[in-house]
Parts: structure tokens; sequence; C-alpha cells
């Protein structure tokens, strides 16, 4: 008999708050009671308004909603700030310094939420910067939250984003060397599968490349030329190599869908539909 997938789906809070469009939009505690009622055993939440920003929740409202998720039998599987006006790699000291304090917020609300991983966005490079600068500012941001993330336990998955969005870590290949250069055992690796069609990398050769450093994903199928995401089996990305690939390096986490659009609960259900029927396939 075959054993369980230790991998586990997981959606994303954002398609239900007011992230890159302002409706439909969603306090915390319905959006938990959605998820778990469409049967999510976790949720990705985004550290913006009406969700989990860090300076909303005190530790007592930090742990209502541990209670709630207790109640709901669901865990959160990451939390995943937004970069907007948090570029580690910018040009403006205030920036780079407000946004290594903002991962640290995270950092702390992802603990006080027994929750295990914060997404990290490396930055990008704004006009008149040298590569190599704003390589080295986002190290440096990446370095200084990598402490806070040591003394918590919580793991840091750097996520590498299509270069049709950002201009710095836009590859696997980059992601890892981004994390040798940091040299702390706290920062690992995320992939998304979008942003991976986008580049053109390989869904076998990618997560084999990753291996033990690979500890979130994100995942939406699409037609590998644009950011239009759909549910996973929707589309043309090769999901039997890729959900292969992560039994083979002993991939043991969350599967986590990041859509939007004007019908959460649709695009919820849908890809729980079809991760389940993936994860069963392959």
């Amino acid at each position: 008999m075959d054993t369980p997938s230790p991998i586990q789906p997981c959606f994303h809070s954002f398609a239900y708050g007011s992230f890159v469009t302002w409706a439909p939009c969603y306090p915390l505690e319905e959006t938990l009671r959605r998820l778990s009622a469409i049967g999510y055993p976790a949720v990705e939440l985004g550290a913006a308004r009406p969700h989990a920003w860090p300076w909303d929740l005190n530790l007592e409202e930090r742990k209502t909603v541990q209670a709630l998720l207790q109640d709901l039998n669901m865990v959160v599987a990451a939390i995943c700030p937004i970069s907007h006006n948090y570029n580690l790699a910018s040009t403006i000291p205030q920036e780079r310094n407000d946004a290594a304090e903002y991962y640290t917020e995270c950092i702390k609300l992802a603990a006080d939420l027994s929750c295990p991983v914060v997404v990290v966005v490396p930055g990008w490079r704004m006009y008149g910067t040298a590569y190599s600068q704003a390589w080295e500012w986002s190290r440096q941001g990446i370095s200084r939250i990598s402490k806070a993330a040591e003394d918590t336990g919580v793991i840091l998955a750097l996520e590498p984003i299509t270069k049709a969005m950002v201009n710095l870590v836009n590859t696997t290949q980059q992601a890892l060397e981004m994390i040798q250069q940091v040299e702390s055992p706290v920062v690992k690796l995320m992939l998304d599968t979008a942003h991976m069609a986008m580049e053109k990398e390989s869904p076998i050769d990618t997560v084999l490349e990753a291996g033990e450093y690979l500890v979130h994903v994100h995942v939406e199928d699409s037609d590998g030329r644009s950011m239009s995401r759909r549910p996973p089996g929707k589309g043309d990305f090769n999901w039997m190599g890729f959900i292969r690939s992560l039994r083979q390096v002993g991939y043991h986490g969350y599967l986590s869908a990041e859509m939007f659009g004007s019908d959460p609960d649709r695009a919820a259900y849908e890809s729980l539909v079809g991760l389940q029927q993936l994860l069963s396939k392959y």
C-alpha cells in the first residue's frame, strides 16, 4: 500500500484581501472559516491588511487567531509579506531599513502563530543602480533579518520572481546563489510555478536542483506566456514531472495556491480539487 503523501494543499489569503484588486475583501476570521469549509488544512497569510498586518495584531489578538485555527483544525503554512514600499534593494536607505524591520515583524508574527516559514522577496533594482550594488543591498538586508529568524527558528524562503516583474533575483539559480552568500541555516528557497513557467525553468530540473533547500511552493497553472493564474491542472504546466520530483527530493511542505480574482471561493475550491487530483495521481 502506498504511504500517504506528506505534501498538503494550502491557499493564500491574498485572494480574500485587498491585494492586486480592492474587492471583494473579507476579514481574517471570515477568510479562515471559508477556507476551512472548502476543505483546506492550511492557509498562507498575507502580511497585509485586513489579514495579518503585524502591527494590527497584538499578543492577545494573535492568541485569538491561534485559537480559531485550532477550532478549525487548520495551521498557518507561511506568512507572505507584501513588498510594495519594502524593497530590500532600494536606493533609499530608509526604505531598506523599513523593509528589514517589516520582515522582522513578520518573523515575530510567524513565531507567535506557530508558522514555520516567512516568504522573502529579495527586492528589485532601481533605475541608475548597478546590478552588483542592488544585489549587495539585498544580501545585507536578508542577512540582517536572518538573525531575527535564527532567534525564533522561523525559516526564510527566498522567492525568485520572473523578470517580467522584477530585475534582481529571477531564477532558481540566482536564489540559490543568494542563499549561499548569506550563509545562514534559516535562509532557504521557495518556488512559484507561475514564475518558473515564465522563466522557462524545467519543473523537474528545478526541483532536483533546489533539493533540500526547498521549503515552500506557490502553485498556479498558466500558459507559460503570461502571468495569468489558473487552478492547478487547468494549464500547460508539467505537474507530473513537478510533483514526482518533489517526492524524489523528499519535499514535506505545502503547495499553496496563490490566486486572485473576483470569486475567491471558486478559485479556492477549484484549486483544492485540482491539487487533490494531481497529488493522488502523481
